[in-house]
């Protein structure tokens, strides 16, 4: 049989120092210099060779460990802490102090805290070191038992990625009887392996890729079940274990019209249970997906629902239906099942999104828009720019795409995406830029008593926005959204330039809304000029005054948005007049020249 190296059982050293001066601190100890005439020694050479009670060496021996008597220790001994290194043959030699010393061995085939001459400190061997040292020791140690053998499935055939074998050693301490050892021993890639165990009684747990977790030798998946093995101090060597397979299920994933998923990852494993409100609970089986949506899985037969993970950010649907529970009951045979085609998807791609918003911002663009699908009918969205600079893919309604030029137009793309297809829709044109806080109104020039709307940019993010005016406008405020954008409508109740501030946590912006209005004399007489005057209209505007007797003034404006003229009346009698600013109608009146 092939030797396989394993696992050491027990590892009891700390730290490794190979000492090679006389001066060094064994339990807080100091060595003495070395002797001269006038000093009594105070040190010795301890040294000699560790072997099995037979007599053989010891199995990759490392360390000796000196316990040197401590009266303030319980056991009346105390640990040095230091690591005598054994050479592959078990021999060491080292200086210490003159006194009483027990020996802990640390090898791969010696239990953990084994002690020359008995397990542990108290029945240990006590050695005493003179002035003139002890050399040449010959010291015996028990051994663990060797344990090795292959594993193979039930029809002698090789396990798929064995890993390793997990000794469940007999203990009338635990409610089952028995507690597993660590480490483990290592399986190689012919499901061979070497362990040391105390003489006892075993459980032997298998791992690999083929077999159920928590598999026995001799049982299934439970402790109960397993063989007892029994080791000897002779140990046992060359058997060949058998133990019970998964099927292999191998197949593809792809969407419902038969393309690949986007970002394939992995299939997640769900089996029944009574104790799980949905009847239903992961098993911690987890396949990978390759890029074109392969997989290789194996299972113990019975039902199985399986959810499939894919997406950039992760997205979770089930074979046969979207939740848990919607989705197909899969009953895995007895036999292998392999090629199988499971297609997952909705059965048309997603609706276009819709109220898109979006802003520039310092080198980026961000979005908002709302879905036009449900929540699990989209996979995800992808946001892209033409010139084609940076994007952005998202499960939520949101993204910012940055890596941009400020100065520069982006048209932008909003598309939504699930494992069917794809429907893209246009966002519109964006330049980013450094962001200012700015509220617009929809109209720059309104009338006394309408309402108009401010469209609100770059204010802080979620922030609280204050609005002030006058003269006419009445106070209120209104709330941002993640984008920092926002509406408001607000009505005018006096003609004039009307000023408007808007705060928002230390940002501060303003605009200005123009409601012209225009006052003139009521009578006039005929041959006299009638004086007209005109506030609030945009300045440098086109003014005009039309007159039912075909009489006309027009002019512009003034920068302080006002303006003056007159009109002079050849005949008696009543006459409407219309003001207009910029060909639009602001007001109207009658004049009656006498």
């Amino acid at each position: 049989m092939k030797s396989h190296k394993v696992r050491t059982m027990s590892k009891l050293r700390q730290s490794r120092m190979h000492l090679t001066v006389l001066t060094f601190v064994l339990l807080g100890l100091s060595v003495s210099p070395p002797t001269t005439a006038a000093t009594a020694p105070t040190v010795g050479v301890l040294s000699g060779k560790v072997m099995n009670q037979q007599g053989k060496n010891l199995v990759d021996p490392t360390c000796v460990y000196l316990w040197p008597q401590n009266t303030a220790a319980a056991t009346g001994w105390g640990p040095s802490g230091d690591c005598i290194e054994l050479d592959d043959k078990g021999a060491f030699s080292q200086t210490v102090r003159i006194g009483s010393y027990k020996i802990a061995v640390e090898a791969t085939n010696v239990a953990s805290a084994m002690f020359v001459g008995g397990p542990d400190v108290q029945t240990a061997t006590t050695f005493a070191v003179p002035a003139k040292g002890l050399k040449g020791l010959k010291l015996k140690v028990d051994t663990l038992a060797s344990v090795s053998g292959k594993v193979i499935d039930l029809r002698s055939k090789p396990l798929i990625n064995p890993n390793a074998v997990i000794f469940w050693a007999a203990d009338a301490s635990t409610p089952d009887g028995w507690t597993a050892l660590d480490p483990a021993a290592d399986l190689d890639t012919d499901g061979y392996f070497t362990g040391y165990l105390p003489v006892g009684k075993y459980k032997l747990q298998i791992v690999a890729d083929n077999v159920a977790a928590n598999t026995f030798v001799g049982g299934d998946n439970t402790l109960a079940g397993g063989l007892v093995v029994t080791v000897a101090a002779a140990g046992l060597s060359k058997l060949a274990y058998r133990v019970p397979v998964q099927p292999e299920f191998s197949g593809t994933v792809t969407a419902i019209d038969g393309s690949a998923l986007p970002f394939a990852s992995a299939i997640d494993v769900w089996a029944p249970d009574d104790t799980d409100p949905s009847g239903w609970s992961l098993t911690g089986d987890e396949w990978s997906l390759s890029r074109s949506g392969e997989f290789v899985g194996y299972l113990v037969p019975g039902p199985y629902r399986l959810e499939i993970n894919y997406g950039k950010p992760r997205i979770r649907t089930f074979f046969g239906g979207a939740t848990i529970d919607k989705a197909t009951t899969f009953v895995m045979p007895t036999t292998d099942l392999r090629q199988v085609d499971l297609r997952v998807g909705k059965a048309a791609a997603p609706h276009a999104v819709a109220n898109i918003q979006g802003a520039g911002a310092d080198k980026s663009i961000a979005l908002m828009w709302d879905s036009g699908d449900a929540a699990d009918e989209v996979a995800y969205y992808r946001v892209s720019t033409v010139p084609a600079a940076g994007s952005c893919v998202t499960a939520a309604t949101m993204c910012v795409v940055s890596g941009l030029t400020n100065g520069t137009s982006y048209e932008v793309t909003i598309a939504a995406v699930n494992e069917t297809g794809t429907t893209t829709v246009s966002a519109g044109s964006f330049v980013p830029s450094i962001p200012v806080f700015t509220a617009v109104p929809d109209s720059p020039v309104t009338t006394v008593g309408s309402s108009i709307h401010l469209r609100i940019r770059n204010a802080p993010a979620n922030a609280k926005i204050a609005l002030t005016g006058k003269p006419g406008v009445i106070s209120q405020s209104v709330t941002a959204n993640a984008l920092g954008m926002a509406t408001m409508t607000i009505t005018v109740t006096s003609p004039g330039v009307v000023a408007l501030a808007l705060k928002a946590g230390k940002a501060a912006a303003k605009s200005t809304v123009y409601v012209p209005a225009v006052k003139w004399t009521t009578s006039a007489k005929k041959g006299k000029a009638a004086k007209l005057s005109v506030i609030g209209a945009p300045p440098n505007s086109q003014l005009r005054f039309n007159f039912s007797n075909g009489a006309t003034v027009s002019g512009v404006s003034s920068a302080k948005a006002a303006y003056s003229g007159s009109v002079t009346f050849a005949n008696t009698g009543s006459y409407t007049g219309a003001f207009t600013v910029n060909g639009v109608q602001f007001g109207s009146a009658v004049i009656t020249v006498s």
